[in-house]
């Protein structure tokens, strides 16, 4: 049976070997998991037209390889970029960051008095040596860990016992952090991780909205599918046949960072019936200058290198980003030696570093105006297309969703509304407040939680939290103040500020001013159960009304 990448396909960051260098392929920044359908949408009403671009990747065998998405027009076809994909989600993906406040001087002796017994966690399953992981999980190609330790030698030699190839000349550079109380984030690249991304393919066909062909994915989908619209135009993009859900900040983690952002959206979405999408980033285009195409890039500097080695140079200092196309490139303009692959070496080894290989390289016959022509036709054609998309529209929208496979019953639409807000950011920020009026230690000291919209959250201080074994955010989880995902689900469309379908604002205000007070927190869920439930019956009339 041949593998279908059916309609928007399984999106993987391009994946390189993580090397200890400052080459294209050394990872630049900080890895985004991003897995699901992505497409961008440039709606241009003026003419008529959509252009999209679909984001495809795939595993197998070549030839099991198909792609298949339906369109209202035929369309004319066009190659697209990764690096549009790449600078779309470094700068919109929602990111949570968790700030702190200190009232009063807090006592922090106990860090430095290695004769305490203070802290909890000494008998706790996740301390080893002196070393407290936080948390672990794979985000993208890597495996990471999130530490805290006593001491920058304990957790030198954790890291390394855990694959994690440090030198031990950190120590006296880790220390001062160490000192100062701070979680330490570490990742590997994934065992067995060899991604292979196709380019992304574009599209413009007449249309008067976008649209993602859902039905025709519904047969390759995998559970709670996260699905991604990026959407060019005049104003904010709302989606028109399925409902908005606006994110509960309670539910979200932000004791690690919002890593539970993805599970948000999934419940949010279940709750709207669903069929609900959550607006993640929305703001103006001009965020977006160079974000594809670095402004730095010129073909005449490297049309006058006097060799392969001047070139890759050159081609570094320009900026652009790592990819596979152009690891597809290099291996076109400069052949990587069958020599050094007997011997174990990779490509992104050789591109790396072309100079530590000068023998393996042949100069005779180098033409630096063909090798940039490669280079033009095969990458910076494709970025520079996709970098005019960007700059043709004053507005980008991101909006994301979660769908299963008997979920995907109508393709939703989106369309732009002026009314509404129209700048959403992408940073979110929440306060965790310790009051130590009163000289307290730090881990007895009373904390609260202060949302964006001004909802205090009351935590048990950090000694109650090691006592009972679990985290900040499962006293919350505990306390019924997760739920629901959804703190607003509403309808919106081309004008107006739409039809309130359900508003737990007051609720969850009055459940954040309770948590924490006697027979509070006991584990109780006060928020009415949503999911598939009070919305599903709610939805038909909302897709009727539109038809």
């Amino acid at each position: 049976m041949r593998s279908l990448a059916l309609a928007t396909a399984l999106v993987l960051m391009p994946t390189a070997e993580a090397l200890a260098c400052g080459g294209f392929f050394c990872n630049r920044e900080f890895p985004i998991d991003q897995a699901g359908e992505e497409v961008v949408f440039g709606v241009d009403d003026k003419l008529g037209t959509v252009t999209t671009h679909v984001s495809i990747a795939y595993q197998g065998a070549s030839e099991d390889f198909a792609w298949i998405v339906p369109v209202s027009e035929q369309p004319s076809l066009f190659a697209s970029s990764d690096a549009l994909f790449s600078a779309l989600r470094s700068r919109t993906e929602p990111r949570f960051s968790l700030q702190y406040d200190y009232a009063g001087e807090c006592n922090w002796d106990i860090l430095y008095d290695d004769e305490s017994a203070l802290d909890p966690q000494a008998d706790n399953d996740g301390v080893t040596g002196g070393v407290s992981v936080v948390a672990e999980e794979q985000v993208g190609p890597y495996d990471t860990v999130i530490l805290q330790a006593t001491s920058s030698a304990e957790l030198l030699t954790w890291l390394n016992g855990a694959g994690y190839d440090l030198p031990n000349t950190l120590d006296s550079v880790l220390a001062p952090y160490v000192a100062d109380g701070q979680y330490f984030v570490a990742l590997k690249l994934s065992a067995g991780q060899d991604t292979g991304d196709l380019v992304p393919l574009g599209m413009t066909y007449r249309a008067s909205a976008a649209s993602v062909p859902i039905q025709l994915t519904s047969v390759a989908a995998t559970p709670d599918m996260p699905l991604t619209v990026y959407v060019l135009g005049e104003h904010r993009a709302v989606p028109d046949n399925y409902l908005h859900v606006r994110i509960n900040e309670a539910a979200i983690d932000w004791f690690s960072g919002g890593s539970n952002y993805r599970d948000v959206i999934s419940q949010a979405a279940d709750e709207a019936g669903g069929h609900g999408f959550a607006t993640d980033f929305s703001g103006p285009t001009s965020q977006l200058v160079g974000a594809v195409l670095p402004t730095g890039y010129s073909r005449a500097n490297l049309d006058g290198a006097a060799d392969p080695f001047e070139w890759i140079e050159t081609l570094m200092g320009l900026g652009l980003p790592p990819s596979a196309a152009l690891l597809g490139v290099l291996e076109e303009a400069i052949p990587f030696p069958q020599a050094l692959a007997d011997q174990g070496l990779t490509p992104q080894n050789f591109y790396d570093c072309l100079r530590c290989y000068t023998e393996y390289v042949d100069t005779t016959t180098w033409d630096a105006t063909a090798a940039t022509d490669i280079l033009e036709q095969d990458l910076i054609q494709g970025m520079r297309d996709a970098q005019a998309l960007l700059d043709a529209y004053p507005r980008l929208t991101r909006m994301t969703s979660s769908l299963d496979a008997q979920e995907m019953t109508v393709d939703p639409m989106f369309v732009f509304n002026p009314d509404i807000g129209q700048d959403v950011p992408n940073q979110r920020y929440a306060t965790l407040r310790w009051d130590c009026t009163n000289g307290e230690d730090w881990s007895r000291a009373t904390r609260t939680l202060i949302l964006s919209d001004g909802r205090e959250i009351q935590l048990p201080s950090l000694e109650d939290t090691w006592a009972s074994g679990g985290t900040e955010f499962d006293a919350m989880e505990d306390g019924g103040l997760t739920d629901p995902a959804a703190i607003v689900i509403e309808d919106l469309g081309v004008s107006g500020d739409g039809d309130m379908m359900f508003d737990y604002r007051d609720q969850a205000a009055e459940d954040a001013a309770n948590f924490g007070q006697e027979g509070v927190g006991c584990g109780c869920n006060t928020a009415p159960g949503l999911g598939g439930g009070l919305l599903l019956g709610l939805l038909p009339l909302v897709l009727r009304r539109r038809d």
